[in-house]
């Protein structure tokens, strides 16, 4: 038997609250089970052609899944601590805490069959040096289009431009420009020019004051037509301020406010460029999450099948996990007595671990717009009230 591959000694009495664990599974096709626990609680459960990909591959992978109903034996390889986990979309990313081979990735392709309806899954488990080589390396992850409108705030004097995107003037109840799909507002972002932001440093509380309302959208965004250099160079100062002040100032905002995307576009031109394509890509992302919850993939497994060409599985040992349509999260959210009365986004996630995220916020984002859910709180302290529950 090969040895582990990890640098941490297995130690199934050391139970961090995230954790990466390899074991042998017997089966000839996919020999390596890897768990991922995400709060001491599994984030997914793949089986995978090995344990760990070579150099510039990829390796094919399925979900696990009991069809017999009976327990199995698994023969543990390793057992590494996770230091970052994050769900993006179609990828899973990890990193390890070990000194090689620490980066990697799960990429969650729903595909639709050729010759009948319906949908499969592919999972392929790649390293940094896989994606770096891998020929779509820098193919876009939101294409396509997606159609939006830009509501610029009745009191901005004179608005950036949008290029061909409809624009509407209206006040808006936080920042100087919001991009808007289906009467929704998708994204806001405040513009600051060298002197406004001068300007706002001079009243502080007040500025953390705007920030905070900016930041209770989930989407928000601070652009600065200005270089971050700009605000540390004394001749721009004029005596007002030190370059350590400002340089503590900034920073402080960052801290302050991390929900909110703080960027120095530079100058009035690259500022109107990077909102667009900003909100360019937030509607893409929008239209593609609403898509997915009408057509019923979100990410999540819908069938063990494979397409011809496509790895066999080995339908005996492992099959994949059900799709969800939206139904079951739905009916979870309204009355099931498990979740908590309000409830966080990480209740729901825990839930539904095979679910994408951007599948379960399009889910919420729909109840809301329904009026059967109302949210108090911002960032990580939001919880969502079920209208007419506690």
């Amino acid at each position: 038997m090969t040895e582990p591959l990890g640098w941490i000694p297995i130690n199934p009495g050391v139970e961090p609250d995230n954790l990466w664990i390899v074991s042998a599974t017997g089966n000839p096709r996919f020999p390596y089970r890897i768990e991922i626990r995400r709060g001491g609680r599994r984030e997914v459960v793949l089986w995978a052609q090995d344990r760990w990909p070579g150099g510039g591959k990829q390796i094919f992978c399925i979900r696990e899944g009991e069809p017999d109903g009976s327990s199995q034996e698994f023969e543990e390889l390793e057992r590494v601590r996770i230091v970052h986990l994050e769900r993006a979309g179609k990828q899973l990313s990890v990193i390890l805490d070990r000194p090689t081979r620490k980066r990697c990735s799960f990429l969650f392709l729903t595909r639709r069959y050729r010759n009948k309806p319906g949908t499969y899954e592919q999972i392929f488990f790649r390293t940094q040096q896989g994606m770096q080589q891998h020929r779509s390396g820098a193919r876009v992850e939101l294409s396509g289009h997606g159609a939006y409108r830009v509501v610029v705030d009745s009191a901005e004097r004179y608005p950036w431009s949008f290029g061909g995107v409809p624009t509407e003037r209206r006040q808006l109840p936080a920042g100087d420009y919001a991009c808007e799909i289906d009467h929704e507002l998708v994204a806001v972002a405040e513009r600051k020019t060298f002197e406004n932001l001068m300007g706002d440093i001079g009243k502080m509380q007040v500025l953390h004051a705007k920030l905070a309302d900016l930041e209770r959208w989930r989407h928000a965004a601070l652009v600065i037509e200005a270089e971050y250099r700009d605000f540390l160079n004394p001749k721009k100062l004029n005596g007002y301020y030190s370059p350590a002040h400002l340089a503590r100032v900034l920073g402080e905002l960052h801290v302050i406010h991390p929900g909110i995307q703080i960027v120095y576009a530079g100058s009035r031109k690259s500022g109107e460029q990077w909102c667009q394509g900003w909100f360019a890509a937030r509607a893409r992302l929008h239209h593609r999450d609403r898509r997915d919850l009408r057509d019923g993939t979100g990410g999540a497994a819908v069938s063990g099948a494979t397409e011809p060409g496509d790895p066999p599985t080995d339908a005996g040992a492992v099959v994949s996990e059900a799709g969800d349509s939206g139904q079951e999260i739905r009916a979870c959210i309204l009355s099931s007595p498990q979740l908590p009365r309000p409830f966080a986004f990480g209740d729901l996630r825990r839930r539904f671990p095979a679910v994408a995220d951007s599948h379960i916020r399009a889910v919420l984002n729909e109840l809301r717009r329904a009026g059967r859910l109302t949210t108090s709180g911002r960032g990580r302290g939001t919880r969502w009230h079920v209208s007419g529950g506690s």
